[in-house]
């Protein structure tokens, strides 16, 4: 668990340094209009860093909002149906992480070719989800601060 957590912690720091040096050569990533191309370079500098680990892409509420306007984009949100019931993203799958039937239905309903965006109400639920469908082989965006976070910045909410 603490090797986690490490981990975790350095490739945020890791992704916090790479997103300045980025801002040094004047593309902050609210200017990068081709998203795929910023997540290319980001995954290029964790993969030298971390030759030997999958990982999936944490993206602030302005970067997630890019991530959802990505075509072929399938958006999960891994709460329960509680809360999905009294608001959501826009358009999202409800798939509850926490459910028995999580893996029936990510093969039910995700086509493993086409890239994932999925957040919770934290981040914390998401971030376990997004390394099951790593193991998947889904490319995989998570909301970082999840829907809480989402909902502050004031992102667009369905009921």
């Amino acid at each position: 668990m603490k090797k986690s957590v490490l981990f975790v912690a350095i490739v945020c720091l890791s992704i916090s340094l790479f997103a300045q040096q980025a801002r040094l050569v004047d593309s902050p990533i609210e200017q990068v209009e081709d998203i795929s191309l910023w997540d290319q370079l980001i995954a290029e500098k964790l993969k030298s860093l971390y030759p030997d680990k999958e990982m999936f892409i944490n993206c602030s509420s302005n970067t997630f909002e890019l991530v959802l306007q990505m075509q072929g984009i399938q958006l999960v949100d891994a709460r329960t149906q509680a809360e999905y019931n009294e608001d959501h993203i826009p358009g999202a799958l409800l798939i509850d992480i926490r459910a028995d039937d999580f893996d029936t239905k990510v093969a039910k309903l995700l086509q493993p070719d086409k890239p994932v965006a999925i957040y919770c109400r934290g981040g914390v639920r998401s971030r376990k989800a997004s390394e099951q469908l790593l193991l998947k082989g889904f490319q995989v965006y998570n909301l970082d601060k999840g829907f809480s976070q989402w909902k502050l910045d004031g992102k667009p909410v369905a009921k």
